[in-house]
Order: structure tokens, then C-alpha cells, then sequence
């Protein structure tokens, strides 16, 4: 199997989103997602917390495409430059390299070199655990109901227990 290409990696400081920028064997530029932090109040289909998307749109929970993602991210390599800006996240077909200068120095880019396959070993790790599989569910749960009927059945909940 093929892996991806590791071509950006951006890790907005929200407590663990981050995005890749890859190239896929057919040479086409891709946009994976991890959403980490979002106000659970606040839920928009475009940023579910703790939810993988591929080009934008939602990856199913343990879905063929997901162990497909997952498999090609595993056995990934980097760019020959990898850089730390989407130009701006969103799907392009123009390579990120072929639009910038190299200024980095040779330390500067092993850095940005071990960020993006940290960054792509992170997102891996956490989409394999259990923990990804918790959220999803506190998720869905806040979604099917209403945030003053969850917060009813809670209180309710504390009442039973204490007495």
C-alpha cells in the first residue's frame, strides 16, 4: 500500500486540532482534519469535536475510508520541504512547495519536518483509541438532545442519588 505524502501540518493551539495537507499517490493534494477542542455548546456539523474529516466532509467512525486514512498516514513519508502553511486550509490541486521560497535553514526544517510526522503520528494515535470512540458519544449525545434537556436529566439524576 502507498502512503500519503506529508506535505503541511497546522496545529491551531485549542488543545489538539490539527490538519495535514497530503499528497496521495495519484499526485491529487488532500486535506485531513482533526477537530479537538470546540465549545460543546456551540456544535456546527463543520466542527464536531474530536471528529475526523477528509477534504471537509466527515469521516464515518471505524469506516473503510477511516482504517484506509489511517493505513496511508501510517505508512506516510515526508515532502521534500514540508511546511507549516495550507495556503489556506482548504483543498487546492497546486502544490504548497511550488509557491513559496525556501528561506529555512537546515535546522529549521528538520523542526518543521518532526512537527508534521508528530503531528501525523498524534492524529493517528488518537483516532485508534478508545478516547476518540468516548467523545464521539458525548458528542452525539449533546446533539440528539437539547442542551437544557441534558442538563434536566443530569439534575434529575443528582436528585435520585441523593436521597
Amino acid at each position: 500500500m502507498n502512503g500519503f505524502v506529508l506535505c503541511a501540518a497546522q496545529a491551531p493551539l485549542d488543545g489538539g486540532t490539527i490538519y495535514l495537507r497530503v499528497r496521495a499517490s495519484d499526485e491529487t493534494y488532500h486535506l485531513i482534519h482533526l477537530t479537538q477542542r470546540v465549545f460543546l455548546g456551540s456544535l456546527s456539523p463543520q466542527a464536531l469535536p474530536g471528529r475526523l474529516y477528509w477534504d471537509g466532509s466527515l469521516v464515518p467512525i471505524r469506516s473503510p475510508l477511516e482504517r484506509d486514512i489511517l493505513a496511508k498516514l501510517r505508512a506516510s513519508t515526508l515532502a521534500e520541504e514540508p511546511t507549516l502553511q495550507m495556503y489556506p486550509p482548504a483543498v487546492s490541486q497546486q502544490p504548497p512547495e511550488a509557491s513559496r521560497q525556501s528561506t529555512q535553514t537546515a535546522e529549521s526544517r528538520e523542526c518543521v519536518a518532526q512537527f508534521v510526522l508528530g503531528c501525523s503520528r498524534q492524529l493517528v494515535t488518537f483516532v485508534e483509541s478508545v478516547r476518540y470512540l468516548h467523545l464521539a458519544c458525548r458528542v452525539m449525545f449533546r446533539r440528539l438532545l437539547p442542551w437544557n434537556i441534558a442538563s434536566l436529566l443530569r439534575e434529575s439524576s443528582r436528585r435520585r442519588t441523593r436521597g
